[in-house]
């Protein structure tokens, strides 16, 4: 999860692409981690490079498909 907020590029953009297989794999099992990631991917997700802020569109899509529904609900009310 922390290597989302590297420096370096590429590996900031193969810890999002990792989150988002993870995601879509995992399922419901990483409800308990939803809340971190998606906070650090919408950080992320502001960043100039397009193809890491296209990444970033991916995982939260999976983030946003797999996890629970009241988790998600939580995440935007909460934070938003």
């Amino acid at each position: 999860m922390k290597l989302v907020e590297n420096l370096r590029s590429s590996v900031s953009k193969n810890a999002v692409i990792s989150i988002s297989e993870a995601g879509e794999k995992m399922k419901r099992g990483l409800d308990a981690e939803c809340e971190g990631l998606a906070m650090r991917l919408l950080r992320k997700g502001c960043d100039s490079n397009s193809f890491i802020t296209e990444e970033v569109k991916s995982a939260l899509l999976s983030i946003g498909l797999n996890c629970s529904e009241y988790k998600i609900s939580a995440i935007i009310i909460g934070k938003y």
